[in-house]
């Protein structure tokens, strides 16, 4: 099984030039919520799939996932792990 502990963007989509770090396994378990077009799948689905797989989950060209206002700078980290071994991905 799959297990996410942690996401870094920087210039993904809404995010912005300064930096956030998700803690995706703080408690064992993470709950996503929030009203249609809050941007849950933008914040959580799309970068962790880029981040996997190097396309967007949707039809959207690559560069639509840059921050429009910034303009360059994308960078999208996911920290997991497969059983015993963890893993580290940087996409930019």
């Amino acid at each position: 099984m799959i297990v996410f502990e942690k996401m870094k963007l920087q210039n993904f989509l809404s995010i912005g030039n300064k930096p956030i770090e998700v803690d995706l396994n703080h408690e064992g378990i993470t709950l996503i919520c929030g009203h249609n077009g809050s941007g849950k799948s933008g914040i959580f689905l799309y970068p962790i799939y880029y981040g996997l797989y190097g396309k967007s989950f949707s039809k959207t060209k690559l560069g639509s996932l840059v921050n429009n206002i910034n303009g360059n700078g994308m960078v999208v980290e996911l920290w997991f792990s497969i059983g015993d071994n963890h893993y580290h991905i940087k996409r930019g």
